[in-house]
């Protein structure tokens, strides 16, 4: 369920220009610390982040909750997803 307003994050993960495996790694490994149901917040510059984020979210049962990408990819993406069981 995608929410019309970020929701409070439990922890911050700046990703910088990192991209594809190495964003998925990232993200994994920090999720990897969190309880079940916390959630993370992610930003990060790379374009792909906007395809990559969430269908690994479907892939592992983690939940993202929120997105904001702008059009032009010309400044941050912001994600924020909720560690699943």
């Amino acid at each position: 369920m995608i929410l019309n307003t970020p929701p409070t994050a439990d922890e911050f993960l700046d990703a910088g220009k990192t991209g594809c495996g190495d964003l998925i790694l990232l993200i994994f490994r920090q999720m990897k610390l969190m309880k079940q149901g916390q959630v993370l917040h992610v930003i990060g510059y790379d374009r792909g982040a906007a395809e990559d984020i969430p269908a690994w979210c479907r892939m592992t049962g983690n939940a993202l909750l929120y997105q904001a990408v702008p059009r032009d990819h010309s400044q941050v993406s912001n994600f924020y997803i909720q560690k699943g069981s």
